[in-house]
């Protein structure tokens, strides 16, 4: 496939991040088309705060994203070299991510996996998601659940874990208040490890300890926005 990807390389203008696909799920029934309609979805998304999705291809039986390719590192890699992030200094790029997100939703596109991992802090500081439009059983991460409810479990919304049917832009609030606890908390509400079952019955009871309770300073109306957003009835 050397050769296709050279020529959309150049289609682009440049360099540009791939997503090369597990060959086994492109032969899944219905998974190629829904995988193409979702990535061209996302290509119609054209906001700073999104990374954009370039392109959607098919390269020697297997599928393939283009991608903008973005310098920097995720939220994820941040907030585990450096730990909590202190609201004052976090607030811009949370806003950035939040006008992302609805704009999204304005577009009526939900993500359905929003979480550390798939928030990316350029290199000039700015903020953007990434993988809006994309299938979210597709990774080949073992965080990401297939088959039980699309989505990564320490941040999906208890009715995604159920396997709702339609999953609709609350899920995507609950993930984003997550996204925030683990931010200016530097950890979950829950112990690292949990088990699946344990993780999604905590989750589905609701009242969760604020994020104050493991960094002193979290302002008291972010711990409310938090506790708020991460409630587990949509």
């Amino acid at each position: 496939a050397r050769s296709t990807l050279e020529a959309r390389r150049q289609d682009q203008g440049g360099d540009v991040a791939l997503k090369v696909l597990n060959a086994s799920l492109a032969h899944k029934v219905g998974f190629r088309e829904r995988f193409l309609s979702e990535a061209n979805l996302g290509m119609k998304l054209k906001h700073p705060g999104i990374v954009r999705v370039l392109d959607a291809f098919e390269a020697e039986d297997t599928l393939v994203v283009a991608m903008e390719l973005v310098q920097g590192s995720t939220l994820q890699d941040l907030v585990a070299r450096s730990g909590p992030i202190p609201w004052a200094r976090a607030r811009a790029g949370f806003d950035q991510l939040l006008d992302a997100v609805q704009f999204a939703h304005d577009h009526r596109v939900v993500h359905r996996d929003l979480k550390p991992d798939n928030i990316m802090v350029r290199a000039d500081g700015s903020w953007a998601v990434l993988d809006f439009g994309i299938a979210k059983d597709l990774a080949g991460s073992n965080q990401t659940m297939v088959g039980h409810g699309l989505g990564t479990p320490n941040y999906m919304a208890p009715e995604q874990a159920n396997g709702a049917a339609t999953v609709g832009p609350e899920a995507d609030v609950y993930a984003l208040g997550m996204t925030l606890y683990r931010l200016v908390a530097g950890r979950l509400p829950w112990l690292p490890g949990v088990p699946l079952s344990e993780l999604l019955a905590l989750k589905a009871r609701g009242g969760h300890e604020p994020p104050s309770t493991w960094y002193p300073g979290v302002p008291d109306w972010v711990d409310a926005a938090v506790l708020s957003a991460i409630q587990p009835d949509p």
